[in-house]
Formats: structure tokens, sequence, C-alpha cells
């Protein structure tokens, strides 16, 4: 059961009891299975809930503990001489719903295994609310750019096709012409 993966849609979330959603999304399962996620543009794409859809389907105080619950983990997790202390941990529960409701759960298991690993920088046996919030803070502005990026690529693409008054025939052509040309 530890490694079970249990696939919900937002709609769905009210018919998971809360047991079996905190034993499928606990911070060590997350953690193990984002081993796979490569960045930030794989973490936006994975079908994965929202902290906005688990609010919707399990309610403000059951995303508070959720919340809670991955914040104590990665206390007990990173082993420092110092970790967040109790105060700290509510008010960064309270930080993170308010300002990044948005992450999917692939997107907050990226951030806590950048944070696990290092990747934000060394912690030097302590860690603390605006360290912690730092991080959240640099990874949405890797997530815009990356969101901007691929709203313009697309938005692009678009235009291109949307302007293309060619056949694709005719497009052919006209590349095999210009590769001749070489």
């Amino acid at each position: 059961m530890q490694n079970e993966v249990i696939v919900v849609r937002p709609n769905e979330l009210a018919t998971i009891s809360n047991e079996k959603f905190l034993e499928a999304y606990s911070l060590n399962n997350c953690l193990m299975r984002s081993v796979t996620i490569k960045g930030v543009s794989d973490a936006l794409s994975r079908n994965t809930v929202s902290l906005v859809d688990i609010k919707k389907g399990k309610g403000q105080a059951f995303l508070r503990s959720y919340i809670t619950l991955w914040l104590i983990d990665l206390n007990e997790l990173l082993n420092l001489k110092n970790p967040l202390s109790e105060a700290q941990i509510i008010l960064c529960t309270e930080q993170i719903i308010t300002d990044y409701s948005f992450l999917k759960l692939s997107e907050l298991s990226l951030i806590f295994k950048r944070i696990v690993s290092g990747e934000f920088g060394e912690l030097y046996e302590r860690i603390s609310m605006p360290k912690l919030m730092s991080v959240f803070r640099k990874y949405d502005q890797e997530r815009t750019e990356v969101v901007v990026n691929q709203n313009q690529q697309a938005h692009e693409q678009f235009r291109y096709q949307e302007n293309r008054t060619e056949s694709y025939d005719d497009d052919v052509q006209r590349l095999y012409k210009r590769l001749r040309k070489f």
C-alpha cells in the first residue's frame, strides 16, 4: 500500500477517505514518485490534483492538516539541529495555502524533492520560515517563466497555422526548393 498510486480527478476527491488519501499522498510516497519528475514543465504536465482541488474536495481544515503533515515530515527527513518550530510550521502552512494554492501535488513534490536534495542551497543544519518561503518564491518565478514560454510557443504555433495560406503540397515544394539551393 505504501507505493500505491491513487489517481484522483478533482471532482472525485470527496469519495476517497481521508486516511486513504493521506496514506497515498504522504510526503514520503510523493517524494518516491517524484524521482521521475524532471523539471517544472514536467511537474505541470502531470495529472495530479492541486491544493485548491484538495480544499474544494476535502475542506480547508483537511488541507491545512495535510500541508502541516508535509512540513512535519520535512523536518524529520532533514534531521536538522534547528528545524522549523511549531509556530513556524503553522505560519508556513497558512502562507503556502494563501499564496501557492494553485500548485499541483506534483509541483509540491518537486519543491520538497529539491529542498531535500539541496538544489536550493545548503541548509547549514537549520531551516527557517524565510528560507522555506524563499524556496517557494524561487519555484514560483521558475514556474511563471515556464508557463509564459509555453503560452508564447502555443500562441506562435497558432498564429503560424492561422496565417498559412498555402497547402501542404505547396509548403513541401517550397521547402524542397530551399533545400536544393544548398
